[in-house]
C-alpha cells in the first residue's frame, strides 16, 4: 500500500499536534494493550523485546557509522549502549531470568528503552557507575584468563 505524501503529512500533523478523534485514541489505546497482552506470552515479548533493543539502536548505529551522523559523542553512547546491553544479556542468560518472572519481557522492554533513550541516559549511568568500575579492578586478571585460554587453544591446534 503507497500512501500519498499529502496523507502522511496529515498523519505526521496529528500526531505532531495530538489532534486524535475518540476513535482514533480507542485504537490507539486497544492495540497498545493488545501488545502488551502479547508480550506476556515469552515468543511475542522476546520479539518485542529484541526489536526494541536491536532494530533501533543497529539502524541508529548504522547511520552514525557510515554517515558520522551525530559525530563522537552520538558514537559514543551507541558503543556504551552495546557494551551495557551485551553485559545485560549475558546475565539474563546465566540467571535464567526470562523462565522465573512471568512478565520479564515487559520489563527488559522498558529497560531497554531506559538504556537507550538519551532522556534518562541509562546506559551511560550503568556503564559509569558498575560496569566502568568492575572492569578496571578486574583489567589484569580478565586479561590473564583471556591470554591462558588463547594458549591452551593454540596448543590444541
Amino acid at each position: 500500500m503507497v500512501f500519498q505524501r499529502e496523507e502522511v503529512q496529515r498523519v505526521r500533523e496529528k500526531v505532531e499536534n495530538k489532534d486524535f478523534t475518540t476513535k482514533e485514541l480507542g485504537f490507539i489505546a486497544g492495540t497498545f494493550v493488545f501488545l502488551i497482552y502479547l508480550a506476556t506470552y515469552p515468543f511475542f515479548g522476546r520479539l518485542f523485546a529484541d526489536i526494541i533493543g536491536f532494530a533501533y539502536p543497529a539502524y541508529k548505529s548504522f547511520q552514525a557509522l557510515n554517515y558520522k551522523v551525530g559525530g563522537y559523542e552520538k558514537r559514543k553512547s551507541l558503543l556504551t549502549y552495546w557494551v551495557v546491553l551485551s553485559v545485560f544479556y549475558v546475565f539474563e542468560c546465566i540467571s535464567h531470568t526470562p523462565e522465573k518472572v512471568r512478565y520479564y519481557y515487559i520489563l527488559r522492554s522498558i529497560i531497554t528503552l531506559i538504556l537507550y533513550l538519551p532522556q534518562t541516559r541509562g546506559a551511560e549511568i550503568i556503564y559509569n557507575d558498575i560496569i566502568r568500575v568492575v572492569l578496571k579492578h578486574n583489567e589484569n586478571s580478565i586479561d590473564k584468563a583471556v591470554k591462558n585460554i588463547s594458549k591452551n587453544f593454540k596448543k590444541e591446534e
